[in-house]
């Protein structure tokens, strides 16, 4: 955890550095949060930053984000950098409430896939989605964490866990470990 920070500044941090904006902070992150759509990534970071822990995000769409970038902060020791894994069908019914918002997969894929809803509700969507997510995390090797059906809370207390427990960085491709709730 981010010595000597409180909730208030992890709070404004995980705001400011939600769906990977200002990426020139994360390198200020205790925890980077990677993860498709509907996965719980908002969620997550606001519940960690409740905490004291300083957590930020980046979604994984189309071609971004570029596991080189991710790499050059995961060389430097810092952040702690997790995947974010849930089912497919979970992803859909948490995209599913949040219809309105077909603006983001016009901006996402580029098109419009000729139904208002259909990114919210295209099985097949999801399904790409996560297959690039889980290509990515291979590609890092990073951390994995199996979210499907837990609550924020209980994901929190998971990374905490593995804050105090982090090695320090050597500049190889760290053992990739699949965590479950």
């Amino acid at each position: 955890m981010s010595k000597n920070s409180d909730i208030e500044e992890c709070t404004e941090y995980a705001r400011s550095t939600d769906d990977g904006n200002h990426q020139d902070l994360h390198r200020d992150a205790d925890v980077l949060l990677l993860g498709v759509s509907g996965v719980g990534k908002t969620a997550l970071c606001s519940e960690l930053a409740r905490r004291g822990v300083k957590a930020a995000n980046i979604p994984i769409y189309g071609n971004s984000p570029k596991s080189e970038s991710i790499s050059k902060i995961m060389e430097r020791g810092s952040p702690l950098v997790i995947g974010l894994v849930c089912h497919w069908k979970v992803i859909l019914q948490r995209r599913g409430q949040r219809r309105g918002w077909n603006a983001i997969s016009q901006h996402l894929y580029g098109t419009d896939h000729g139904s208002e809803h259909r990114y919210f509700e295209d099985r097949e969507l999801a399904l790409d989605d996560v297959k690039k997510a889980n290509r990515l995390y291979r590609e890092l090797g990073c951390e994995t964490l199996d979210i499907s059906g837990d609550s924020p809370e209980k994901a929190a207390e998971q990374i905490i866990k593995l804050l105090p427990q982090r090695p320090a960085s050597t500049g190889a491709t760290p053992e990739r470990r699949v965590l479950r709730l």
